[in-house]
């Protein structure tokens, strides 16, 4: 642990927080090789309900980094033009190889029109690839502070009025005897971004810290109080409702970040580069899980083992793969040599 959660920086970038991106996309993706769990599997749940900080803390991360400076339509439109092409190409690219798989068994008029109304989902859940819901939820999380960053007590204010409505709308919905917006499917993220990525700025500007046995106990706290309400939310139920935020979310995150900020040393400085792999991952992850799923014949009863084993090669294969990304970027971006001008041009080599 550092004494100053400032004291080393890679580039502009905290090593603890880099880091533990790359360790929270591994938690991402053991999650989503688990698979629903009945209520007999309560150890299971308890091991997978610590991704769900990840999200939550990769939003507080954008947040924590964005720009205090520039004009809000400078940071706004940087912000789209990086996150829409990834949005809508790897739906795209989903997209495709949902059809192949599909296409296996003989596709239909009825699958096109199953593809078509998960690509139009109004809930921007990103069409098969259910994960991408995050891309859209990010960029209005980025809009919202940037509208409220002028005035921090009223951005508090309102992070914590869309936090509360996103409870409501989401997983308390069902509890309340609410109906559940379509708009709000996707995890809640358009109203459950916003919240963390304004939480994130707020720790930002006003330089607030804890000390890590306080940090720890906030973290602890609030992953408990995530366990319970999930619980909770489960009587009645056969099998475990997995919900992506819930009240535990906030202390759970913050907690995560405040330790993940303060920690250096040789394994963060190690770990840390391949945080800026970060979001390839998160984008190409579940290709390479369906794929390697089939290869290693997991089914809904294999058990932790094979599942952890599928996670790391799953890890693996996207943290290469985006090795192999940005080697093809670099090799594309790189200037071709000038030829060699013609003797006597008045342009000589020299």
């Amino acid at each position: 642990m550092s004494s100053s959660p400032h004291a080393s920086r890679i580039g502009a970038r905290l090593p603890g927080i880099e880091a533990f991106r790359f360790i929270a996309i591994g938690a991402v993706i053991l999650a989503h090789a688990l698979p629903d769990l009945p209520h007999d599997n309560a150890a299971l749940v308890l091991f997978r309900d610590l991704a769900r900080c990840t999200v939550p803390f990769f939003f507080m991360v954008s947040g924590y980094f964005l720009p205090r400076h520039q004009p809000t339509a400078t940071v706004a439109l940087a912000s789209f033009r990086r996150l829409a092409p990834l949005y809508f190409g790897w739906m795209a690219a989903y997209s495709l190889l949902w059809l192949a798989i599909e296409a296996h068994d003989g596709l239909t008029a009825a699958d096109l029109r199953t593809l078509m109304e998960m690509v139009l989902s109004p809930g921007l859940t990103g069409g098969p690839a259910v994960h991408l819901w995050f891309l859209p939820a990010l960029w209005i999380g980025i809009v919202a502070v940037l509208l409220f960053r002028h005035d921090l007590r009223l951005m508090a204010l309102a992070a914590a009025v869309s936090f509360l409505l996103g409870l409501v709308l989401g997983g308390y919905s069902e509890a309340l005897g609410l109906p559940r917006s379509p708009i709000w499917v996707a995890r809640s993220g358009p109203l459950m971004g916003a919240p963390f990525v304004a939480l994130g700025y707020l720790l930002a500007r006003t330089g607030f810290d804890m000390r890590p046995g306080p940090a720890a106990l906030v973290m602890t706290g609030g992953y408990l109080l995530f366990v319970v309400e999930q619980y909770l939310l489960s009587a009645g139920y056969t099998r475990w409702i997995f919900e992506d935020f819930l009240l535990g979310s906030a202390p759970f995150a913050l907690g995560v970040f405040i330790l993940a900020r303060r920690c250096s040393g040789p394994v963060a400085s190690r770990i840390a580069p391949l945080g800026r792999l970060t979001l390839w991952i998160y984008c190409v992850h579940l290709a390479f899980l369906y794929i390697a799923a089939e290869l290693m014949h997991i089914t809904p009863e294999s058990g932790l083992a094979p599942r952890l084993a599928l996670t790391l090669l799953v890890l693996a294969a996207s943290t290469l793969s985006g090795l192999l990304a940005e080697r093809i970027r670099a090799a594309r971006a790189k200037p071709a040599p000038e030829p060699e001008p013609a003797r006597g041009s008045g342009v000589e080599p020299g």
